[in-house]
């Protein structure tokens, strides 16, 4: 989810404010997308939001601290 949101914030730089990315798909099908229950991503996501990581408004993510997410996709990416 991390990477999905990153990778999200480069391709719409020019497009949105900071840090804030817009959703191009429900959360219904970013769960499908990215391999996880609804009910995942949506625990997921208010996780990350309590800890003050992101903030979500509809359709569009504040990503609060880029240090975080980028130190958590790293850990997800193969050196391969």
């Amino acid at each position: 989810m991390a990477d999905y949101l990153l990778r999200l914030h480069r391709s719409q730089q020019d497009t949105q404010p900071n840090a804030q990315v817009r959703l191009p798909l429900n959360r219904g099908q970013l769960a499908t997308q990215l391999g996880i229950r609804a009910e995942t991503l949506s625990r997921l996501m208010e996780e990350w939001q309590r800890q003050g990581y992101i903030t979500c408004r509809a359709s569009y993510i504040t990503l609060c601290n880029l240090d975080y997410l980028r130190a958590l996709a790293a850990q997800a990416q193969r050196p391969f």
